[in-house]
């Protein structure tokens, strides 16, 4: 009389004796399994012999047949639970700590002792913000969506470096 191997478990030859333990990353959900699935993306296996795939808290994501959640990489984030991708920070929006579920707008990136912040990101997937520091103006304001920089009512486009008005480097003092 043939036994029929348990779920978690396979045998891939009929008329075996030995059943086994899926790997990691890989399910058996039924007994009589003749092979283990791959645990699709956004849900892990972490030990051999898993019946059950457990889906990725938000902050984290799995490609199909991974055994551990990813943490999301510093510059991007996992909003939703079960991702099998990371998602990168929109410009304008930041991600400083691995493991984010969402990113935050460089508006209201701040560096000790700043009273009047300014500062983008002017690409997508940033783990920081840029400053945008102006020389002898208190007419500065910084468009933090588009990474552009005024100053006085003089502008400098922080990622193509184009300037107008006069000699602009008396009023930029630097791009941090």
């Amino acid at each position: 009389v043939c036994t029929a191997c348990a779920a978690s478990t396979f045998t891939e030859t009929a008329g075996s004796t030995a059943c086994t333990d899926c790997l990691p990353g890989t399910i058996a959900a039924v007994a009589a399994s003749t092979a283990c699935a791959a645990c699709p993306g956004g849900a892990v296996s972490a030990t051999a012999g898993s019946s059950v795939c457990e889906l990725c808290a938000a902050g984290t994501y799995a490609a199909a047949g991974s055994s551990i959640c990813t943490p999301a990489e510093a510059g991007s984030f996992v909003a939703d639970v079960g991702a099998s991708a990371s998602t990168l920070c929109e410009i304008g929006f930041y991600s400083d700590t691995p493991g984010a579920s969402e990113c935050a707008s460089c508006d209201l990136y701040l560096e000790l002792g700043d009273t009047n912040p300014l500062y983008y990101a002017s690409e997508a997937g940033k783990d920081t913000c840029d400053r945008c520091t102006c020389h002898n103006s208190k007419d500065a304001t910084c468009a933090f969506e588009t990474g552009v920089c005024k100053c006085g009512g003089l502008w400098r486009d922080t990622e193509s470096g184009l300037q107008e008005g006069i000699d602009n480097e008396k009023y930029f003092l630097s791009f941090l």
